[in-house]
């Protein structure tokens, strides 16, 4: 009797995690990493294959609204600039916003880990994003970690992924930019 109640439950236990993997290959995956791979991979086109509608611009810029969103954050949008030297387009979303600095540290956290987890595909090859994380502190308002990615040639030679915390007079923020930016060392 036992050793059939032992069959019994081992054979429950191998059904269940074949049935986990088998969902896990039929339906999609909804998770940021591969959101933010898609983004990424369509800044070889300028962000042109997600751009959404138009939103009310502003001074400086054109906004709209991003075809890739991640779930459980602010819209994400495409910022095009005017500018006569840099014609590359940003694309930014708004990740945690609140009252309470520990859950804006751990969306930093999370943030910076999801990045240095996600790979992205150019042609054949496959790319991930590396960089050190700068530690967050209540003490400080503003703190940003860069991310570059592996790949450092044609269109991605200066293009980052940047995590920021910062605090202003309504909370805590945590933003995610996905631009191109010159090192500091080459601006000048």
């Amino acid at each position: 009797m036992q050793k059939n109640l032992t069959l019994l439950l081992a054979l429950l236990l191998v059904i269940n995690i074949s049935y986990g993997q088998l969902l896990k290959k039929i339906l999609p995956a909804n998770n940021a990493s591969q959101s933010i791979a898609t983004v990424v991979e369509s800044y070889r086109h300028n962000y042109r294959s997600i751009q959404g509608d138009a939103l009310a611009p502003d001074e400086d810029r054109d906004i709209f609204r991003s075809a890739i969103q991640l779930a459980g954050a602010e819209p994400a949008v495409i910022y095009r600039f005017h500018s006569d030297t840099d014609t590359s387009a940003s694309w930014q979303v708004v990740l945690f916003s609140g009252e309470e600095y520990k859950d804006a540290e751990k969306a930093y956290n999370n943030a910076y880990k999801t990045i240095k987890q996600t790979k992205f595909k150019i042609g054949n090859d496959s790319y991930g994003f590396e960089g050190e994380k700068i530690a967050a502190t209540d003490a400080i308002r503003f703190t940003s970690s860069l991310l570059r990615p592996t790949i450092t040639t044609g269109v991605y030679e200066h293009y980052m992924a940047q995590v920021d915390l910062i605090y202003s007079f309504d909370g805590w923020k945590v933003l995610l930019s996905l631009h191109s930016r010159k090192k500091d060392t080459e601006r000048y």
